[in-house]
């Protein structure tokens, strides 16, 4: 297997070599976020699925002139330990992939590489390597990317499901015919923004102190069609607050940590004035460390909670002001349907943000 690797990037950095005797080279960074399921190193159908969507940093070396290029991503997905107070970290799961892609007439670009997955939890650390297999296409400025992941060694293929990742070049590459033709249906856009929400009903230790209101962070993804204004997306919402020199930091080094993951349609509704007013409506899928502390504290009283790896699910409702030609102001609420000991309004899952459509 070492051979393979070894065998793959002396062909990627001979082939480099040879055309760059003739047609320059023009390095683009990328950021972005995947898309895809845990399930430790092999998937089982019997486990509910668990949803990651960490981050994506990349560098995609481009031949001008030529449809070859090379791409560099790596990706890091942190789990937090909240199930016991005293780790911080519950998992650690990084992806790194070194891409060979060929941009074909329609724009799609079938991709062959190799990966290197590092798995580490309370159980000690797995590496894993092998050849991964994808298509991607770039939809306005965003590259969308389907990948799989074929294990090499003695366990034979990997049987994950597919990654769906989505980046954006912070650039843009001078190659010749580059400049891909919007689609007449589709507009695809990225979302990144920040939300507000209530800490009244987080609880609290001894000496532990909240501000009133905190910030979270949110990114993600957007389909639009454009005829019915109708559209897809996925969003990710995530706070954290960490514990510092509090007297109770030994023992609750994680503070405060709520993740959410939403998917669901939202309609885009074009007012007089030009402006958007959008509806969104979802399913969202939440971890929350008080939770996690609920269940720990009484097992047996929640056990269909206990066997799932999300705290809190419910129905998502949102409804957005477009501000500015790319922002919107924002409303957000989830009612939880499944929750472990949380009514079906829970001024915790109020929140009021500012996205920002890319």
């Amino acid at each position: 297997m070492k051979f393979c690797f070894q065998f793959f990037f002396f062909l990627i950095t001979s082939f480099g070599v040879l055309h760059a005797q003739n047609h320059s080279i023009q390095f683009v960074p990328s950021i972005g976020y995947q898309i895809h399921s845990q399930h430790g190193l092999r998937f089982r159908t019997s486990e509910r699925p668990f949803m990651l969507t960490p981050l994506q940093i990349g560098l995609n070396v481009y031949l001008i002139n030529t449809p070859y290029s090379l791409s560099f991503q790596d990706s890091k997905s942190y789990t937090l330990g909240s199930f016991d107070k005293r780790q911080l970290l519950g998992q650690i799961w990084e992806d790194t992939y070194l891409l060979f892609r060929y941009k074909l007439k329609s724009g799609f670009q079938p991709e062959v590489g190799i990966f290197r997955m590092r798995w580490e939890n309370s159980l000690g650390p797995s590496i894993q390597k092998g050849i991964v297999l994808g298509v991607s296409k770039r939809i306005n400025n965003i590259n969308v990317e389907i990948k799989h992941k074929i294990l090499l060694g003695f366990f034979g293929p990997f049987n994950q499901l597919p990654y769906l990742s989505f980046s954006r070049e912070l650039g843009h590459p001078l190659l010749k015919g580059s400049k891909n033709k919007k689609s007449s249906a589709f507009r695809l856009n990225g979302i990144v923004g920040a939300r507000l929400f209530s800490t009244k009903k987080i609880k609290k230790l001894i000496r532990e102190t909240f501000h009133r209101t905190a910030l979270m962070g949110s990114y993600g993804v957007e389909l639009t069609h454009k005829q019915s204004k109708l559209a897809i997306f996925q969003e990710t919402d995530v706070w954290i607050a960490l514990n510092a020199l509090s007297a109770s930091a030994n023992d609750n080094a994680l503070k405060g940590f709520i993740a959410t993951t939403t998917y669901g349609l939202r309609y885009h509704h074009l007012l007089r004035n030009k402006r958007y007013l959008r509806y969104g409506l979802g399913y969202s899928m939440i971890r929350d460390k008080d939770k996690v502390d609920v269940l720990n504290a009484e097992p047996l009283k929640h056990p269909f909670f206990v066997r799932r790896r999300y705290q809190a699910q419910g129905i998502s409702t949102s409804m957005s002001y477009q501000i500015q030609k790319h922002a919107d102001l924002e409303i957000k609420n989830t009612f939880i349907i499944n929750g472990a000991d949380e009514p079906f309004f829970n001024s915790l899952r109020l929140s009021v943000g500012l996205i920002y459509r890319i």
